[in-house]
């Protein structure tokens, strides 16, 4: 989850708590000597348009406690991201009835410090990433009874498998078919899981896997199996007696004390007034803009970053996608027209809704690296893993059998930067040399039995990459299988 210029320090845990996630962001501005350009505690009331000869500028009302303040800027990046706006769903007799207490995951915080959910009953509303987490953490003797509610269950995953994270597969497995890989995956989680309806019929998923953004969480289903958490199907109503809810099943849950909504969040951009920009974002969280980043209608003057829900860290694509707006604010790479760019939108609009389940989770859900070597593609920075592999066969292995690091966006040379050859070959050895200490960091002792069985398992992919991807592609359409 690191910027590519910048690894995480080796004391930090894999999995960063948020303090940890803190601490690294504060070094790296440290390091890039970044607060110099930071101005905290202010807020943007305001962002509208403004003609200036023949280049539209930007008017900027900003708020510094009291005071208000106005600025004009050539260009915008706007990195709020989607998780600013809670949506909150609305059940029958929730507001009328529910004598409890309601909240939304965005506003949970430390369960200890409440009593909201010391020794109460707690119902759950949501299986994506905020509800499992929330539900396991509770149960940990916090609540005296977890309730979980979810529409049609979860393919839920564990962060590590054989000992590393689950994200840290190599390069060369993205490159298969999607219908493979999704194969492949409900195979090894049904290895690792089992079956899914042996703890609970509401939690097994009624989709495929890549047909919902699946659940990362190593302790739900130890819960769930200890009974410290019940799985129920989607809610009906809440009774008028103040603390019962009653579900699909016509099962009722009763003595309630407090509901947690876990159901997502709203696209949301208050600081654009007056109808400006009204028409790239709808009620059902669409995005009408080009690689989740430029409107088609007003090309590069704003550049929203971090629009995203990935499969992967959010920060290396928010890099990325920072990098591919500065080269285009700079004139260094020009948009294709406003008719292409609206074409794309639209393709990748009914390739999202022909994937995936119908949610407003899912309109700005994308693949990671796939998604990355597509915002590297328009800068020239995709990895050239043929190109490699015949001029520099080790180079090309190492990138082809790791993961798809950040670093590996460091190993082309941008040929629009004005840099110095010495700068960007220096940067490049840089890379090449993160990589090799990722793999030193994450991988197992190769003379270790476990280290063995890993090793047998990626050469048993990396064959099944090659027959599918040499032999069966030439006989087989997998996007219709």
């Amino acid at each position: 989850m690191s910027y590519s210029d910048f690894p995480i320090p080796d004391e930090f845990p894999t999995f960063l708590p948020h303090e940890k996630v803190v601490e690294y962001l504060k070094l790296y501005a440290a390091k890039f000597e970044l607060e110099q350009y930071i101005e905290f505690n202010t807020r943007v009331e305001n962002i509208d348009l403004v003609n200036s000869g023949s280049t539209d500028k930007y008017k900027v009302i900003i708020r510094k406690g009291d005071q208000l303040s106005e600025e004009t800027f050539d260009h915008i990046m706007v990195c709020t991201g989607h998780h600013s706006t809670p949506n909150i769903a609305t059940f029958e007799g929730l507001k009328e009835n529910f004598k409890g207490n309601v909240i939304h995951s965005h506003s949970y915080k430390n369960p200890f410090d409440s009593d909201m959910f010391m020794n109460k009953n707690v119902l759950v509303v949501g299986i994506g990433n905020s509800g499992g987490d929330i539900a396991a953490e509770l149960a940990k003797n916090v609540a005296k009874q977890v309730i979980l509610s979810t529409r049609r269950g979860s393919w839920i995953i564990p962060r590590e498998l054989l000992g590393d994270p689950l994200d840290h597969v190599p390069r060369f497995a993205w490159m298969l078919p999607r219908r493979v890989i999704q194969y492949a995956n409900e195979f090894l989680l049904t290895l690792v899981n089992g079956d899914l309806k042996k703890f609970s019929k509401y939690l097994a998923p009624r989709h495929r896997f890549f047909g919902s953004h699946p659940t990362v969480n190593s302790e739900l289903i130890s819960k769930i199996n200890n009974g410290v958490v019940r799985v129920v199907p989607n809610i009906v109503r809440f009774s008028r007696d103040g603390h019962t809810c009653r579900f699909e099943n016509d099962e009722n849950a009763s003595n309630i004390d407090t509901v947690v909504i876990c159901t997502g969040y709203r696209i949301s951009f208050p600081f654009f007034k007056d109808g400006f920009f009204e028409d790239c974002f709808d009620e059902n969280n669409k995005v009408s803009l080009y690689k989740y980043v430029f409107h088609p209608k007003h090309g590069t003057g704003i550049a929203f970053i971090g629009l995203i829900q990935p499969f992967g860290a959010i920060i290396p694509i928010s890099e990325l996608q920072s990098r591919v707006a500065v080269r285009m604010f700079r004139g260094d790479y020009k948009l294709p027209s406003e008719s292409e760019m609206k074409q794309d939108v639209e393709q990748k609009r009914e390739a999202m809704a022909s994937r995936y389940t119908e949610s407003k989770r899912h309109t700005v859900q994308v693949d990671y690296p796939h998604y990355t070597d597509e915002l590297a593609d328009i800068i020239g920075v995709k990895p050239q893993f043929t190109k490699h592999l015949i001029k520099d066969p080790q180079l090309g292995s190492l990138l082809l059998s790791s993961p798809a690091y950040p670093c590996t966006y460091r190993i082309e040379k941008e040929t629009s930067l004005i840099t110095s050859e010495s700068h960007q070959k220096k940067e490049r050895e840089q890379a090449i040399n993160l990589i090799k200490h990722y793999r030193k960091q994450t991988s197992k002792d190769e003379t270790s039995t476990f280290g063995k069985i890993l090793a047998i398992i990626k050469a048993v992919f990396f064959l099944l990459f090659l027959f599918v991807k040499v032999i069966l592609s030439k006989f087989i359409d997998w996007e219709k299988v």
